[in-house]
């Protein structure tokens, strides 16, 4: 045992004349701060009378109570025990599955990443009708006709020919009203009425 400390400070003495100082001893063991992870809370959350059927449920599983036993106590029928006792393994175990890892994104903002997406692949759109549209005056190619079938159903349209309601309604508005059957001028004489 001797031996083994004599080595060790020979070999400190080496070391130290080189550095100067004493090295520290290195630890063994992990480094600080990589175990595991803390637990945000110690205690269990929820409703004190969900929290004691937890703690019957899992007396049962473990084997320390009946289940007739353990509906009595919480008072809920055997056929509800046995419900109760599903969801809570169901509720287990999708507890337990793996979750994707990082930050997950809500409904609200994988909206506004659409509609991002939807504004960038507008412009991108215009920009390319806007060059198109240099490129075909540069060539001296006509500007393209929009379709005629605009209804998309498939049905030809009937097409109306121009209509000038202006001019009709002034040409209304010149000639005077014919006066309506049964409505004699004021400056009329009144006609006798045949006997």
């Amino acid at each position: 045992m001797t031996r083994a400390r004599d080595a060790k400070a020979s070999s400190s003495s080496t070391s130290g004349a080189t550095s100067g100082a004493t090295a520290p001893a290195r630890r063994r063991g992990r480094p600080p701060g990589t175990g595991a992870p803390k637990q945000k809370s110690t205690s269990i959350r929820g409703s004190a009378e969900a929290r004691q059927k937890a703690y019957v449920i899992v007396e049962t599983l473990s084997g320390l109570r009946s289940p007739s036993d353990a509906s009595a106590l919480i008072g809920v029928t055997i056929n509800r025990y046995y419900q109760l006792e599903w969801r809570a393994l169901q509720g287990l175990v999708e507890a337990l599955e793996a979750r994707p890892a990082g930050r997950q994104p809500s409904p609200e903002a994988e909206a506004k990443k659409l509609e991002r997406e939807r504004d960038r692949l507008a412009r991108e759109l215009r920009r390319a009708q806007a060059l198109v549209r240099v490129a075909q005056r540069a060539v001296g190619l006509p500007a393209p006709q929009a379709p005629r079938d605009a209804t998309g159903d498939g049905k030809k349209r009937r097409r109306r020919g121009p209509r000038n309601r202006t001019a009709r309604t002034l040409a209304r508005l010149r000639t005077p009203e014919p006066p309506a059957p049964g409505d004699a001028p004021a400056d009329a004489p009144a006609t006798p009425a045949a006997t």
